[in-house]
C-alpha cells in the first residue's frame, strides 16, 4: 500500500534550485532515510510531507486517513518545556503530542 507519493517535485530558492525533479513512493512498513550533506533540501522534503511547505512544482499525494507529524529540529520559543530550567528530551516530544503527551508526561 502506498502511503506517499510524490512526482517531479522542484524547488529552488533564490533562482538557485534545491532539487529537481524528485520522484518517490513511501509505502506501509517501509523505513527510509534521507541522507545529504547540510543544505541539501532533507529538511525541506520533509516540510512538504507535512505541507508546510508547498514545492515550485510537482506533486505530493497521501493514502486517505493518513497523519502526518513532524517534530521540528529547533524548540519553540512558546514551549511550556522551555520554561523548566532542566527540560529533558521526553518533556518537549510529550508536548508536541497535545493530549496524548500529557497523559504519557505524567506516566513518566
Amino acid at each position: 500500500m502506498i502511503l506517499v507519493n510524490f512526482n517531479d517535485l522542484q524547488l529552488g530558492f533564490g533562482g538557485f534550485p534545491l532539487f529537481e525533479k524528485i520522484n518517490g513512493q513511501i509505502r506501509k512498513g517501509e523505513k527510509i532515510a534521507f541522507i545529504g550533506r547540510n543544505g541539501s533540501g532533507k529538511t525541506t522534503l520533509l516540510q512538504m510531507f507535512n505541507q508546510t511547505l508547498i514545492p515550485d512544482t510537482g506533486s505530493i499525494t497521501f493514502s486517505q486517513n493518513l497523519r502526518v507529524s513532524y517534530l521540528s529540529q529547533t524548540v519553540p520559543e512558546e514551549s511550556q518545556a522551555g520554561a523548566d530550567p532542566d527540560p529533558d528530551l521526553f518533556s518537549f516530544v510529550f508536548e508536541g503530542a497535545g493530549e496524548v503527551g500529557k497523559l504519557l508526561a505524567q506516566y513518566k
